[in-house]
């Protein structure tokens, strides 16, 4: 893991934000890394899971660039996200 991204406590529209920014410059700062991008399960929210959905529904679609390749993490709590460029993509 190269560098994590806690999105606890944010909004939907938040965390869209904060993605955009990181992503932004990721690939040129430093290509191919392994980012843990941390959402939560969404059990302590009173109308079920709002981030991670979110979440999954930005990277599915492409919005965000240079991602290579994501997938869910081993506890489900949120997202492994390459970012294109160096060996990996």
């Amino acid at each position: 893991m190269d560098d994590t991204l806690d999105l606890h406590g944010l909004t939907a529209a938040g965390a869209r934000t904060r993605l955009e920014q990181y992503f932004a410059g990721a690939k040129r700062q430093r290509p191919g890394q392994l980012v843990h991008i941390i959402t939560g399960k969404g059990r302590n929210s009173p109308s079920g899971a709002v981030l991670k959905p979110a979440v999954r529904s930005l990277l599915r679609s492409g919005a965000i660039s240079d991602i290579a390749r994501w997938g869910i993490d081993d506890d489900e709590g949120g997202f492994l996200v390459r970012v294109t460029g160096g060996r990996f993509g």
